[in-house]
């Protein structure tokens, strides 16, 4: 077995007073009543989008005047109307996971406060998405990046050590390329490659569609394990041509699991190209 690295996330939204309700797939939305105390993750859609609505619940109000959360030191709750607020984060699959704080109170139609300690810890839903970043000449080089949320780190087998992303998120990447100098030699892959581990400069492509994420990240480390790193590199494979490079590895992986790798929307040669499943097994 290669590779490791160590665990993720947390994103503290602590809001004082209000049942939770949770709609996945981009959107949580959250009823929150006296007393509660509940945990929401937040799960991108396949555009590595999130949203979190909040809504009092029925006889409640929400008293904005104590509904703040700062991300990066903006405040981005939307006040939606008197028994609702949202918030959403678009830039990667992963929410920020400091610098995050807010409170409200609570407010029954009678007028008497609920300030009865309310908290979301919303943390980041396990993730897996496709990376690309610009290698020379309109060309990108593809990497997978997996987001693990604490809860499923202990159910994951082999977990490379993690990363620490700008936001203070957990992840780690998995990635190819070539062995030798110049594009020679066999296509290596690893976890944490240097090149793969930067992100500053890298775009999302897609978060890939999977009804058990943690399953598919299990069986991603479990596929590259078997990888016995023997195919020839080359840098522009054709459908005539012998070799595989970074951005098949990433396609083939995938499609070796089961999982349907996104598309692209920059210049990937190779990516069409996947390495065959049976390099995987």
């Amino acid at each position: 077995m290669k590779k490791h690295k160590n665990t993720i996330t947390r994103l503290v939204v602590a809001l004082l007073t209000f049942t939770s309700m949770l709609c996945f797939a981009g959107t949580q939305n959250v009823t929150v009543a006296p007393g509660d105390n509940k945990t929401v993750k937040f799960d991108p859609d396949n555009s590595g989008n999130y949203k979190i609505e909040i809504s009092a619940a029925s006889g409640s109000t929400i008293k904005d005047s104590d509904f703040k959360a700062a991300f990066k030191g903006k405040t981005l709750w939307q006040k939606d109307s008197s028994t609702s607020y949202s918030i959403a984060y678009t830039t990667r699959p992963v929410p920020p996971a400091v610098g995050v704080a807010g409170t409200f109170d609570g407010q029954s139609s009678s007028g008497s406060g609920g300030a009865a300690g309310f908290g979301i810890d919303a943390n980041p839903a396990t993730t897996v998405a496709v990376y690309a970043h610009s290698v020379a000449f309109g060309n990108y080089h593809c990497k997978i990046v997996i987001t693990v949320n604490p809860d499923d780190e202990k159910s994951i087998t082999g977990l490379p050590t993690l990363q620490t992303d700008a936001n203070g998120n957990k992840y780690f990447t998995m990635g190819a390329g070539p062995s030798g100098a110049l594009g020679s030699g066999n296509l290596v892959s690893n976890f944490n490659r240097s090149t793969d581990t930067n992100l500053s400069s890298s775009t999302l492509q897609g978060v890939v569609s999977s009804s058990n994420v943690v399953d598919l990240v299990q069986k991603l480390i479990n596929a590259d394990g078997k990888y016995p790193d023997n195919l020839t590199y080359e840098l522009f494979p054709s459908s005539t041509s012998s070799g595989y490079n970074s951005n098949g590895y990433v396609s083939g992986i995938l499609a070796a699991v089961g999982a349907t790798a996104p598309t692209t929307n920059v210049n990937t040669p190779g990516y069409n190209k996947p390495v065959p499943a049976t390099n995987f097994q």
